[in-house]
């Protein structure tokens, strides 16, 4: 059993660098950002298509094209973080995590239950809220879109 596991996984991180390689995780980007700019419609498509073959890819495939629309806005603030188009990103819009602000910035802490696809991104995300002077905002807005770099091994890091 243990060896039938190690070699599935194997399989997946293949799969997502494959994925990477060709563009699939940045379908819906904008083209500056090594994207196709796809439409919705295509998008979904071609998750479709994976899934045909294989449901576990696809659901990957969907949570890093989500993932990076999710960024999308906030790609002109991290752009060294995404330049290299073989970066694996996966994120999760739950905010159960803080943003703790501290000179020259934020300190982010917290621990996310579900992010599918971490274990062969090179790029965390996530929701957090956002806590200023000891407060934590009740406002919906003041909520951040936070990015953690951090390596896999057989993954690309920006």
């Amino acid at each position: 059993m243990q060896m039938l596991q190690i070699a599935i996984a194997a399989f997946l991180k293949e799969m997502a660098v494959a994925f990477a390689e060709n563009g699939l995780y940045r379908i819906g980007a904008p083209k500056v950002y090594s994207g196709e700019e796809s439409d919705p419609m295509s998008q979904i498509k071609t998750i479709e298509v994976i899934s045909r073959f294989d449901d576990s890819a696809g659901w990957n495939l969907m949570s890093g094209v989500e993932t990076c629309g999710l960024l999308g806005p906030g790609f002109s603030q991290c752009e060294d973080l995404i330049e290299n188009s073989t970066v694996v990103l996966c994120g999760s819009t739950a905010a159960v995590g803080t943003a703790k602000e501290v000179e020259g910035g934020y300190r982010v802490n917290g621990q996310w239950q579900f992010v599918s696809g971490c274990h062969n991104a090179s790029l965390f995300s996530a929701t957090v809220n956002l806590v200023e002077k000891g407060i934590r905002a009740k406002n919906v807005s003041r909520r951040l879109f936070s990015c953690r770099r951090f390596r896999t091994p057989g993954m690309s890091a920006a």
